[in-house]
């Protein structure tokens, strides 16, 4: 499981993952990404390469200082099996399913 950083640096994050479980290094590979299929890191890595969990809604903070997000969020499932799909959607039923193709 990845949370990569949310700055200039995502890109290769989310590369990196797309890669390590193409070449079978590393199966599963889940990240906790921003939701942005209107950026060219998403179309490259993501789009095609992964099944996509949309989460509903922003995701929220816990603790004294709490708060939503500022942008929705998804999960990415590269290198995943009928079992980790399965297990991906009963954790997160009202997320929209995108299946890689």
């Amino acid at each position: 499981f990845v949370n990569p950083p949310y700055n200039r640096e995502l890109r290769q994050w989310v590369r990196k993952a797309r890669i390590e479980a193409a070449a079978g290094r590393a199966s599963p590979v889940i990240g906790l990404i921003p939701a942005r299929p209107d950026t060219t890191w998403w179309h490259a890595d993501v789009a095609g390469h992964a099944d996509v969990f949309m989460l509903r809604g922003r995701l929220r903070f816990g603790g004294k200082d709490g708060g939503a997000a500022p942008f929705p969020s998804a999960l990415a499932l590269w290198g995943g099996n009928q079992e980790h799909r399965d297990g991906l959607r009963a954790a997160f039923p009202d997320a929209w399913y995108i299946p890689a193709s």
